[in-house]
């Protein structure tokens, strides 16, 4: 029997290279009328951002890939939480009964999240953010430390919660989603949460509104989803785009179910989860970029 999985990825190849020339050629006009108004994400944050402080708690936000993550802060922080394979870092471990140990530093709490990127946590719910907000408030917590890869879709998702979660209500100068992540990139970024799915994880974490549409469904350029050069481009707030162009050394991916296109900071990874569906992406970067070659 075939593998789908392989029959899917051969589809994706015969309908991403059929008439490339020509494609390519429509591709590279539409980056012409877009390129001016795309702002790139090379020169935002680096290293860990004091995003907000409330009741006596800061609350940072950073990316392992910008030189942020709790094990950069000094002092290291209380808590830190985020992505599994980002945030448990043995970095500080000192050998046991050796002389050497009394000077290891005390490690944050680590609270490791199972959270594809570009996605939402897989299995936690609003109860859960409510229970951490009540630990974070009950547990002496002064400083906690929010992270992911690059520090903007998976960290803005946390900081978007918590701030919601922490600060006082007469405090918020929100009354929806789309407000409340405008307010977190006020204060870290303008690229924190990159999905449709996690804007309405925050929603429905906080029960609020949704608000605005901050990721409206972007129409198929001559490539398909997207415009495949990697210029590292995005969208600045005010504009609506009508195509899309991969990031900076990020790699294409598609959905084996709904077709959806996304992108990812490493090749071939399993476990990407679709925004859309849910069900899994797989990596056709090597299918979007032959160029010429011919499929037999």
């Amino acid at each position: 029997m075939v593998n789908m999985g392989k029959r899917k990825k051969k589809k994706m190849q015969i309908r991403h290279t059929k008439n490339l020339k020509e494609r390519t050629k429509e591709a590279k006009k539409q980056l012409d009328e877009v390129k001016s108004v795309w702002k790139s994400k090379v020169d935002c944050h680096t290293g860990n951002i004091l995003v907000f402080s409330t009741g006596g708690v800061d609350v940072y936000g950073g990316g392992s890939s910008r030189n942020g993550c709790w094990y950069r802060m000094d002092p290291l922080p209380d808590l830190a939480l985020g992505p599994s394979d980002v945030v448990k870092r043995d970095v500080f471990s000192f050998p046991d009964g050796w002389a050497i140990s009394k000077y290891a530093p005390k490690p944050p709490v680590i609270i490791p999240i199972d959270w594809p990127d570009y996605s939402i946590p897989r299995t936690l719910k609003r109860e859960f953010w409510l229970d951490l907000a009540y630990d974070i408030k009950t547990q002496d917590i002064k400083t906690v430390s929010c992270q992911c890869v690059g520090g903007h879709g998976r960290t803005g998702v946390q900081l978007a919660i918590l701030a919601h979660l922490l600060i006082p209500k007469e405090e918020h100068t929100w009354k929806n989603s789309a407000q409340l992540i405008r307010f977190i990139r006020s204060r870290m970024c303008e690229h924190e949460v990159e999905a449709a799915s996690q804007q309405q994880y925050i929603a429905d974490v906080c029960q609020i509104p949704l608000g605005e549409d901050l990721f409206p469904p972007v129409s198929r350029s001559a490539y398909g989803n997207y415009v495949p050069f990697n210029l590292g481009w995005e969208w600045p707030n005010n504009f609506t785009p009508t195509k899309t162009i991969s990031h900076q050394g990020e790699h294409v991916y598609e959905c084996l179910s709904c077709d959806n296109m996304g992108f990812h900071h490493e090749p071939n990874q399993e476990g990407v989860g679709c925004d859309k569906c849910q069900d899994e992406m797989i990596d056709v970067s090597e299918y979007v970029n032959k160029g010429d070659e011919k499929i037999e």
